[in-house]
């Protein structure tokens, strides 16, 4: 059996749940090299969330059908195959299931679980409630909800996750209500809210016992948070909150979907983060930001390594004096190792930012320690009248980490073009 494991380690990722779904049906022995291995990354879609469900999660009725002789408890206990899983996208899933098939789903893989993508439509505290017992949990992703979040509520639950590292909040409405009690009360036989609770948006209000006030759980972040992406309202709450200042261990931040965050409130919010972040990426839309609005992020971020930033938000002069050191003995160039350039693709954008600007900085010496440049491929820089500058910036870029003593491995260093900016797919354009 260690054979097959061996072999089947060579799968390609494309097809890979179908091979693997054929090889649990060769026999009893490739059954059980393949399975842990079928069930790791489910492919979850529409067509098959619900025998995905009914598989991991069985009803009462279903177990005692598939093990007659077993007492009415084995209901109760997961699905091993629940054990199995360490990736649950539930990405693909729209309408389909609903909160509490969800929750259920989360806490028959709680175990394993590392890495967990939100559904958009059915997802609500229950399913927050079943994410603060995975204790595996790696990577949380919430972009895609629709349904609105109690900040105070999610954070409360995932600050108990210990291997938490990388959060993406969602776009859509977030409240934030720290100091609210929840209490209930009985009128006339009939239960009745008190008026904190009745101003929670339905279906994210924790359960209450009646005639009791619940004490909230307090307000924290996970210990070994690295990465956060920030969307929607969430940046508006972390301005105005002193309890939800970023932990110290955050290094890497993506900010996008902002749309009532102007380039001072903007700048401020970076400013106190300047001595942690190495990675930041503030990509389009933000909607209140001018063309100019971060021109000088490398001065106030002096210790990036890593930026992805919108040509929509800056100019030529980002390159220029002051927000770029002379890169001389009092002055050293500034550590950014890699810029990527996205691009809303609107009327002007592909004329802002050119291989020119870049090049002169790089031979200035202001960006001495640039190694990697990928353009979006709506910045036109494979055209005829720019390939050619686009192909002196990858020489010089090879010259200068040549004269550094860096060998580094082969495409390290260069000039890529993304074709497409969502799925990271990169086409090798001149290195």
């Amino acid at each position: 059996m260690e054979l097959v494991q061996m072999i089947l380690e060579y799968l390609p990722a494309s097809g890979r749940q179908e091979t693997l779904w054929a090889v649990c049906g060769v026999c009893r022995m490739w059954y059980w090299a393949g399975i842990g291995r079928l069930y790791r990354y489910p492919k979850i879609t529409g067509k098959n969330y619900a025998m995905f469900l009914t598989t991991i999660c069985p009803s009462a009725k279903e177990d005692r059908k598939a093990n007659p002789g077993s007492s009415s408890r084995s209901s109760s206990s997961a699905s091993h195959l629940g054990s199995l899983i360490r990736n649950l996208d539930l990405s693909a899933i729209v309408h389909e299931g609903s909160s509490s098939q969800n929750a259920k789903l989360l806490h028959r893989c709680q175990s394993s679980v590392e890495s967990f993508t939100a559904p958009q439509a059915t997802f609500s505290y229950q399913c927050i409630v079943a994410l603060s017992n995975c204790r595996n949990l790696k990577d949380l992703d919430l972009s895609l909800v629709s349904q609105a979040i109690a900040l105070d509520e999610l954070l409360g639950k995932i600050k108990k996750l210990e291997l938490l590292e990388s959060v993406a909040f969602p776009r859509s409405n977030v409240t934030f209500y720290p100091n609210q009690a929840l209490e209930t009360t009985m009128e006339s036989g009939n239960r009745v809210e008190s008026r904190s609770a009745r101003r929670r948006t339905p279906g994210i209000k924790p359960p209450t016992t009646l005639g009791h006030v619940i004490t909230k759980e307090p307000i924290g972040w996970p210990p070994r948070l690295k990465r956060a992406l920030i969307s929607g309202s969430v940046l508006l709450h972390l301005l105005r909150e002193p309890s939800l200042i970023l932990p110290p261990t955050l290094t890497d931040l993506s900010i996008s979907h902002c749309t009532f965050i102007n380039h001072i409130q903007l700048s401020s919010f970076l400013a106190s983060l300047a001595p942690q972040l190495t990675s930041l990426a503030i990509n389009f839309p933000m909607g209140s930001l001018p063309f100019n609005a971060l021109d000088n992020i490398l001065t106030i971020l002096p210790n990036l390594r890593y930026l992805s930033v919108a040509v929509d938000y800056i100019s030529r002069q980002f390159f220029l004096p002051p927000n770029v050191s002379r890169g001389d003995k009092t002055h050293p160039p500034h550590p950014l190792r890699q810029l990527d350039l996205e691009s809303s693709g609107h009327l002007g954008t592909d004329m802002k930012i050119g291989p020119n600007e870049i090049f002169d900085a790089v031979a200035e010496g202001g960006l001495g320690c640039l190694r990697i440049v990928r353009v979006s491929k709506k910045l036109g820089w494979t055209k005829k009248e720019m390939r050619e500058d686009a192909e002196d910036l990858a020489e010089l870029l090879e010259t200068v980490a040549r004269e550094a003593g860096e060998t580094g491995e082969e495409g390290s260093v260069g000039v890529w073009e993304l074709k497409d900016w969502g799925a990271w797919r990169e086409s090798n354009m001149c290195t």
